[in-house]
């Protein structure tokens, strides 16, 4: 319920059976690339999904004159082909939110003052062409004019952003009607519709309901809501809700959306026998950790951790309903500072706790993307360009570990006494070493991986020999995985360690170092050792939709090993990590030899 108060942060700046309990994904947004500069997609919060946020105002400022054709040059398309593209890249899966009327589109009124959201009512009609030309566009298969292969493809489309307030569509009431809704439930059968037309496996979500629980004239209800799209005779695929309580998840409450009153959305939902286990999807969540004129609830960072972790543990999370939870938002603004870094860019002790646990996260089949392949230049340059990316996010990990691990990779509290050669005395205080380590309070970014060159694209033809150099990139990636993922199984060591980097705040709680004597000889540091590519990997392949859908999922998987791998350093290491008795004194910081209490 926050995009037409944060406007000015934003520009300072990111159906299948039901799953098993357990497995809803945990996602974030990055509000930054909705309408500030155009930046790198971040890329090390272990994140699968992601929202999406699209201002038709932003797209489409004149009218064009064919709304449903995404090459029509009234569009402008740059921002959002950028953002999907990177996000492509990343693996991720995009949940894109389509809103804010161009004044054309709403009977000549604009964005009022102050904002950058425009809520007046579009036509239904209008809307819906608008939704047509962004799923055509995305569809997996549209190469615009001019460019080198198609643009990524959306699967997910959230049909506006909190309707249920006027702040984003309005007016909610009308000559003693409430009218938000009658016209949300057009917008709604009309956009479906036209998004089925062109992408029937879309998954079309409705509600995008607004933290309320109240109905006046500037609103309705959350509940009332969700309660009367049910029974609307409007087709949709989930249902999304968005929860900011005040209450902590594991406190009682009455008041609704919360986390303890989650369940009456299911049961109205499961009300309307053709809505009974409909999917849901809650595309925005989060704690404020500072008060703002706009919300007076506020969390120290500790507790936002803390709710954070609680909110993925209830049951009704887990009970395989929710689908999805979308964490609002990457980083902190002035008006909304739920973000998991602050404003300068920092880690909050929610980041590592969204990390872990968004890295646990597994899609399942309703949030898998899956990119038609199609026998063409394109879906092969795609190819390429998977397996490119794996190979450079693999040389990326690799180079970090090669060129020595800092202080920034381990993490606090991790290292124990089990870890240390010979030559370190460990003392123990009275109360003994901690168990495991503490949580992650600083995340280290994984290493960004280099851009792709320039102008290898134009090289790419459709031929069983490209075909053949794309197989080898792709097998290239996984062998390198299989490399990296061995290294780090059979277990670091201090050689692997740049000198001096364990100071006091990386061991674990209670022990300290009595005396460290540095050994002859260095300790030997770790290598990545590749398989060399065998034979049969040469063999000549046929040039086929159904080779191409093989490659592709070879490169896929070295992009999710490559993510992992970076993941892991991201999240930092620990003396797990190590052989026993393989960090010598080399590794420790100046000043470190103290017993605890000295």
């Amino acid at each position: 319920m926050r995009r037409a108060l944060i406007m000015a942060a934003a520009a300072a700046g990111l159906f299948a059976a039901a799953p098993a309990a357990g497995a809803a994904v945990l996602g974030v947004q990055d509000d930054r690339l909705t309408s500030g500069p155009v930046e790198a997609v971040p890329d090390a919060t272990g994140a699968k999904i992601t929202r999406i946020d699209v201002l038709w105002s932003l797209v489409a400022p004149t009218r064009p004159q064919r709304p449903a054709d995404p090459d029509d040059p009234a569009y402008r398309w740059e921002r959002t082909d950028a953002t999907l593209r990177a996000i492509a890249d990343l693996g991720v899966t995009p949940i894109v939110a389509a809103y804010s009327a161009p004044a054309w589109a709403a009977g000549g009124r604009g964005i009022p003052p102050g904002t950058e959201v425009n809520p007046n009512a579009p036509s239904p009609a209008l809307y819906a062409s608008f939704m047509r030309a962004l799923a055509q566009r995305y569809s997996g298969a549209h190469r615009p004019p001019g460019a080198a292969g198609p643009l990524p493809r959306v699967r997910h489309f959230e049909i506006w952003n909190e309707p249920n307030l006027a702040a984003f569509l309005s007016p909610q009431v009308a000559g003693g009607r409430r009218v938000a809704v009658t016209r949300y439930v057009d917008m709604l059968r009309r956009a479906h519709r036209e998004v089925k037309a062109v992408s029937p496996r879309a998954i079309v979500i409705a509600g995008a309901g607004g933290p309320r629980s109240s109905t006046d004239a500037r609103g309705t209800g959350a509940l009332a809501w969700a309660q009367t799209l049910a029974r609307s005779g409007a087709p949709f695929d989930a249902y999304s809700q968005h929860i900011y309580p005040a209450a902590a998840p594991l406190q009682p409450t009455a008041a609704f959306p919360a986390w303890a009153t989650l369940p009456q959305l299911f049961a109205a939902l499961d009300a309307v026998p053709r809505r009974r286990g409909l999917p849901v999807y809650l595309t925005e969540i989060g704690y404020t950790t500072a008060r703002t004129q706009f919300r007076d609830v506020r969390v120290t960072q500790a507790q936002q951790a803390r709710y954070l972790r609680q909110i993925v543990s209830l049951p009704a999370v887990r009970s395989g309903r929710v689908r999805a939870l979308i964490w609002f938002n990457l980083q902190d603004n002035p008006n909304w500072p739920a973000g998991l870094r602050d404003l300068r860019g920092r880690t909050k002790p929610s980041h590592a706790a969204f990390v872990a646990r968004a890295r646990a996260s597994r899609l399942t089949p309703d949030l898998r993307v899956e990119p038609p392949v199609t026998l063409s230049r394109g879906q092969l340059l795609i190819n390429q360009r998977i397996s490119q990316a794996a190979v450079r996010r693999l040389n990326a990990v690799a180079a970090r570990l090669d060129a020595g691990l800092t202080r920034d990779d381990l993490r606090p509290g991790g290292i124990g006494p089990t870890a240390f050669a010979a030559g370190v005395q460990v003392a123990v205080g009275p109360s003994g070493p901690a168990a495991p380590p503490p949580p992650r309070t600083q995340a280290a970014e994984a290493p960004p991986a280099p851009a792709r060159r320039a102008g290898a694209a134009a090289r790419v033809r459709l031929s069983a020999a490209q075909l053949l150099i794309n197989q080898r990139i792709s097998q290239a990636a996984v062998r390198r995985a299989n490399g990296l993922e061995a290294r780090r199984r059979s277990g670091l060591t201090g050689g692997d360690l740049r000198p001096g980097a364990i100071d006091a705040s990386r061991l674990v709680g209670g022990i300290g170092i009595a005396s460290a004597t540095a050994p002859a000889v260095a300790p030997a540091p770790t290598a990545t050792v590749v398989a060399a590519a065998r034979r049969g990997d040469a063999r000549d392949v046929a040039l086929s939709a159904a080779q191409l859908s093989i490659n592709q999922r070879i490169a896929q998987a070295g992009v999710r090993r490559a993510n992992a791998l970076a993941g892991d350093l991201a999240a930092g290491l620990v003396g797990d990590d190590f052989r026993p008795g393989s960090i010598s004194a080399l590794s420790l910081a100046p000043g470190l030899v103290s017993p605890p209490g000295g």
